[in-house]
């Protein structure tokens, strides 16, 4: 819900955003949940560039819907566990983020999976090999 319009078009999460001091505070951006509410992640990467220095990779199945607001009442453990893929097996385009985080000096990069339909820890391998693939990280 902190992504959705509001009356004057702008956001929940752009009305607190401009009250931050970026000398004291740093945004943590979760790619996919980005994603999930029909946000392009690099674009959103570009408008709170200053303060964005963390962000959560995981990819997103490409028959997941994107644009929900999921409101308060959302659980996500409640979401399938299909949801999620490997990177580079999925619709977001990690390239693109990637290079975006090079470019406004994201420092940390939290690669995670909120749920999985299989072994996790072949799904997280399978990540960092596509990172390392794609060298990513150079």
């Amino acid at each position: 819900y902190e992504l959705q319009p509001m009356a004057d078009q702008k956001t929940f999460f752009d009305s607190f955003v401009s009250r931050l001091d970026y000398n004291c505070v740093r945004l943590e951006m979760d790619v996919f949940w980005v994603t999930y509410a029909g946000q392009d992640p690099v674009q959103f990467m570009d408008k709170y560039n200053k303060g964005v220095e963390l962000l959560h990779i995981k990819n997103m199945a490409n028959e997941v819907s994107t644009g929900v607001f999921t409101g308060a009442d959302f659980n996500p453990p409640d979401m399938p566990a299909t949801n999620w893929v490997p990177l580079g097996k999925g619709k977001i385009d990690y390239k693109a983020v990637f290079a975006k985080g090079k470019e406004i000096g994201v420092k940390h990069y939290i690669l995670e999976m909120d749920k999985f339909d299989g072994d996790v820890y072949a799904a997280v391998d399978s990540s960092l090999h596509y990172i390392q693939r794609e060298k990513l990280l150079e």
